[in-house]
């Protein structure tokens, strides 16, 4: 069984969407918007995957589908069709050719509440159909407005993203550098531990009240980055800019050796590339993603410390 998953990311995040893709579900794009996998991702907790469907037709005839439904009828009651197409314009339409599989169905529409929802998605040529499983909720949009926020802070779709690549199974984790709490609260509403530290005395009592604000009891407390020890399995943060914040000379250095003490694995945000520090720390780094963001551009680090 296949199951395909359409990626909600333009260029900007694109490579960020595609490293949550393939942590959630390996496998493979098979077209520009379309991910492959043997696993089925749950696109609610994802911040790049739109919907995931299981995989009944993939061809680039759509005349191909409608043969196949009239040889082996498919029955769903009370079914709805999800039709996609990129790009939008150009090809036949949508409603057309629902209509056209909504006639070869053993059932009834209700669009208003479907029993059934099918997906028809139409990418570059390649045609898929399958039955949805999941959908995106993004409840993340609403955590971009939160009672305090930082001028260098990521968004909370980005930190949703770096958590999932970081580890998709149930886990502790800890941000070192938490600011106002993204991603934090991030890796709190999708099930984990979360905890967090800012060598800043103030920053954690916000971060607390963010939490708080979206219904989160969260972990807060005073640390630096640099000699902060404990026991977690995962390290998700957005490093300290010095264009934003002074960070003093060696600070990227010590925090790259203070990694081993917090987590066996690491996805780091900074704002240049780091790989030789990594390098020279003794460190793994796994993958490196740029993400850009308004005028800067934002250097992922994928870090295994052990």
């Amino acid at each position: 069984m296949e199951w395909f998953h359409v990626i909600a990311a333009g260029d900007v995040d694109r490579d960020l969407a595609l490293a949550e893709a393939a942590v959630l579900g390996p496998g493979m794009l098979s077209s520009p918007n379309v991910w492959l996998s043997r696993h089925a991702i749950d696109a609610s907790r994802t911040a790049y995957l739109s919907l995931g469907a299981e995989l009944l037709w993939r061809g680039r005839e759509f005349g191909d589908l409608l043969r196949l439904l009239e040889e082996r009828p498919l029955e769903a009651h009370g079914f709805a069709i999800d039709a996609r197409k990129y790009p939008r314009r150009g090809g036949p339409p949508r409603q057309e050719m629902c209509a056209q599989i909504g006639q070869r169905l053993i059932g009834h529409p209700n669009l208003e509440r479907p029993a059934v929802e099918l997906a028809l998605v139409l990418d570059q040529g390649s045609m898929y159909f399958g039955r949805i499983v999941s959908r995106q909720t993004t409840d993340w949009a609403a955590r971009t407005r939160k009672p305090f926020t930082f001028s260098a802070a990521i968004f909370p779709r980005v930190a949703r993203a770096a958590v999932n690549i970081t580890g998709s199974r149930p886990a502790t984790v800890v941000d070192p550098c938490c600011g106002s709490g993204t991603i934090v609260i991030e890796a709190a509403t999708l099930g984990h531990r979360a905890v967090g530290f800012d060598r800043a005395i103030d920053m954690p009592r916000r971060a607390r009240r963010n939490a708080r604000h979206f219904g989160l009891d969260a972990l807060f407390g005073v640390g630096d980055v640099r000699t902060l020890a404990g026991q977690f399995d995962l390290l998700v943060s957005n490093l300290p800019y010095d264009r934003y914040s002074p960070t003093p000379p060696g600070f990227y250095q010590a925090v790259l050796r203070n990694l081993p003490r917090l987590a066996p694995r690491a996805a780091l945000f900074t704002d240049s590339d780091l790989s030789p520090l990594i390098e020279a720390a003794g460190l793994r780094q796994t993958g490196l993603i740029k993400q850009i963001s308004y005028s800067m551009i934002r250097h992922l680090h994928l870090i295994e410390t052990e």
